[in-house]
């Protein structure tokens, strides 16, 4: 069997907002051989274009400021404490899900390392264009009515 994933379940397995459980299955099928990956360049090159704003975004999230809200001098001193345990808890957090974060990118890593890439060529980019001119996948109604479109069909190599 062969899989196919789009750039955007991988992204969205990257962040976390995908099943957790799923992509390790899909690896442990991909390493007994059970199923073949497609992979083409142009998810690929994706895939690395968005990896450092996810990666940001992940991190920008889990790491945010603690802010202590003190009304006297009385309460500083309890409030610090809280403090201090709520910034102990939020560093074990951090911890816990960037290696969570690692763990899915080496998981990404390993569905991408394919040795048959499937690369971009203009027998390929013609047939894309095709689709698009079909509406295959469905686009924007600003899109689909635009009549400005320029289509260059690329012959040979």
């Amino acid at each position: 069997m062969q899989v196919f994933l789009d750039t955007q379940v991988l992204l969205n397995y990257l962040k976390g907002n995908s099943d957790e459980k799923a992509f390790p299955k899909l690896m442990i099928l991909l390493n007994n051989k059970k199923i073949n990956t497609l992979v083409t360049k142009q998810v690929v090159d994706e895939y690395i274009r968005n990896l450092a704003n996810v990666k940001n975004e992940c991190l920008k999230n889990i790491e945010a400021p603690y802010t202590i809200n003190c009304n006297s001098l009385k309460t500083l001193n309890g409030e610090i404490k809280k403090a201090r345990a709520a910034m102990h808890k939020r560093l074990i957090k951090i911890h816990e899900e960037k290696e969570k974060f690692k763990k899915r990118e080496q998981n990404i890593k390993l569905y991408l390392n394919n040795p048959n890439i499937i690369n971009d060529d203009s027998d390929i980019l013609g047939k894309a264009q095709v689709r698009y001119l079909k509406g295959n996948p469905p686009r924007k109604r600003k899109e689909r009515n635009d009549c400005n479109l320029k289509i260059t069909i690329y012959l040979g190599q």
